[in-house]
């Protein structure tokens, strides 16, 4: 059974909270004419942080640096507002991201042959589970985060909410007669 998910942004601008749209948008050089199976979404997801470690990997940076961290970012946040990050099959926690990337590179085989001969040779098979390993933490903490944002800030929001309800009542109140 394939359930059909209507998922898409107006734009990935962080914190957008709307992800459905009537037109068709274009995310990623790819534009969305249809709702898209979750399967589809998954597979469209990992094909962009495929990229995004590709071209990292090709420029000898990390994902703590722009434009990768960036780019990786909004690959996350399209994946969460998709509901992907929750305990639900399927989805796209760092570990199947990591799964999805290691089935497509065979980095099973290629890693352990190259573990077997030189943990630190400059095998292109380590360098991208080094890389794929360093993408997955930032996923890791990302997800942490967002899970847990509201729990950390619920005490803040709370004061917010009852000095909001505090103006209200005193705005409602009438004003005291002129002495």
């Amino acid at each position: 059974m394939t359930a059909k998910v209507h998922c898409h942004w107006t734009s990935l601008t962080v914190g957008e909270p709307s992800i459905l749209f009537s037109e068709p948008q274009t995310v990623w050089n790819y534009k969305f004419e249809k709702p898209m199976s979750q399967l589809e979404l998954i597979s469209l997801i990992v094909d962009r942080v495929a990229v995004i470690i590709e071209d990292a990997d090709n420029a000898r940076m990390g994902f703590e640096e722009d434009p990768f961290r960036n780019d990786l970012f909004q690959a996350f946040a399209f994946a969460f507002h998709c509901g992907f990050l929750m305990d639900l099959e399927p989805n796209l926690q760092a570990d199947s991201l990591a799964q999805h990337l290691s089935e497509r590179w065979n980095l099973k085989e290629v890693g352990q042959s190259a573990f077997q001969k030189n943990p630190k040779s400059n095998d292109p098979g380590v360098r991208r589970v080094q890389v794929l390993w360093s993408a997955c933490r930032q996923w890791m903490a990302w997800s942490y985060a967002w899970v847990r944002y509201e729990e950390f800030h619920a005490a803040a929001m709370d004061a917010e909410n009852e000095l909001e309800q505090e103006t209200k009542e005193q705005a409602s109140q009438p004003d005291p007669p002129p002495a």
